[in-house]
């Protein structure tokens, strides 16, 4: 994954995070926003009915690892091509759940933009290198997703799924993103 190429940058984050405390640090972020944690336990349901898997990605999980609040929040879904997608996201409730619209973007890269009454846009999109016809584990398309993206602290995975009437997840860190976190590192 590391070509070797590091850059050292300046962070405020704490020596000494694992994948365990920032497992714990989305939970509780989640657990604070109703609406996200409402919109989230929907689309893991959605998804999941429909044969695919849900996962929070990037920006906001690196965020709530560092310390501070998830601000854009983007969603991946592997098992499902982006048609499938679409369905699932139109399948829910847009009036229980505060969404305004699901508006289909991207040339290069597919993504559903959904606006909601209460954060703005949540892009939505279908695991990188998966074409219209997913098949396999939705986990390795996940993986695969996330050996894609950009620098480590950006490939961590918030894996969803929904227990009942609540969301659950697991921290997924195959890159070694809290450890750079930690270590005020960026890694391609």
């Amino acid at each position: 994954r590391s070509n070797g190429d590091e850059k050292k940058v300046k962070r405020d984050t704490p020596p000494g995070k694992s994948v365990a405390s920032a497992n714990r640090a989305v939970a509780e972020a989640l657990r604070r926003d109703r609406p996200l944690r409402r919109f989230l336990l929907a689309l893991a349901r959605a998804v999941s009915a429909a044969g695919g898997a849900a996962f929070l990605a990037g920006g906001y999980l690196r965020d709530v690892a560092e310390g501070k609040p998830g601000a854009d929040v983007d969603l991946m879904v592997a098992g499902l091509s982006h048609r499938e997608l679409g369905n699932a996201l139109r399948s829910m409730s847009p009036a229980r759940l505060g969404i305004r619209k699901v508006v289909p973007a991207g040339r290069h890269f597919p993504v559903y933009r959904v606006a909601t009454a209460w954060r703005g846009y949540i892009d939505v999109s279908v695991a990188r290198g998966v074409g219209a016809a997913p098949d396999g584990d939705p986990l390795a398309q996940a993986l695969e997703d996330a050996s894609r993206r950009d620098f480590t602290i950006n490939s961590m995975l918030y894996a969803l799924s929904h227990r009942g009437n609540r969301i659950a997840g697991t921290l997924l860190d195959p890159f070694g993103g809290v450890r750079d976190l930690a270590g005020r590192a960026i890694r391609c």
